[in-house]
């Protein structure tokens, strides 16, 4: 079995994990925030995911079955690392032991889509609804069709 720790943290560390094709895989991913991005882990390639609760360890298992590299990421594919699968039987020390050295890391940031548009000032509509919940589609699409008129 080859097993893995890796630190949840704005991030993977280590982000590049080296293992032997064929044997099976634990990964213990140790958790230490609560943000929405890193609390599921996916494994495209291998058909692997695990939901990862805040500031706690998790255990993954799985065979890596083929040689390669393959990206790995958050639900939200913001966050990023890479399992590296060699051909062979023969684990070294490299392969289980966790970088010694912190390196800085670039993290995404989430950004608008499309051009700017300058803004004077910041407005604000107020509006209620009559006659309590609604909860015909009928009403729902007039209220959506009223509010996708407004400007900003």
């Amino acid at each position: 079995m080859q097993e893995i720790v890796v630190t949840v943290k704005g991030g993977y560390s280590p982000d590049i994990i080296r293992v032997k094709k064929g044997i099976p895989l634990r990964l213990i991913f140790n958790r230490q925030e609560a943000g929405e991005c890193s609390s599921r882990v996916v494994f495209p390639d291998f058909q692997a995911s695990k939901t990862l609760p805040p500031f706690t360890k998790t255990t993954l298992e799985f065979t890596p079955d083929k040689a390669g590299e393959f990206g790995f990421a958050c639900g939200m594919n913001m966050l990023h690392g890479t399992l590296i699968v060699e051909e062979g039987k023969e684990i070294t020390e490299a392969a289980v032991t966790p970088p010694t050295e912190t390196l800085p890391r670039e993290h995404a940031q989430a950004v608008g889509v499309g051009p700017r548009m300058p803004v004077g000032k910041i407005e604000q509509v107020e509006f209620a609804l009559v006659g309590g919940g609604v909860t015909c589609p009928t009403c729902a699409v007039n209220i959506e069709t009223a509010l996708n008129s407004l400007s900003g």
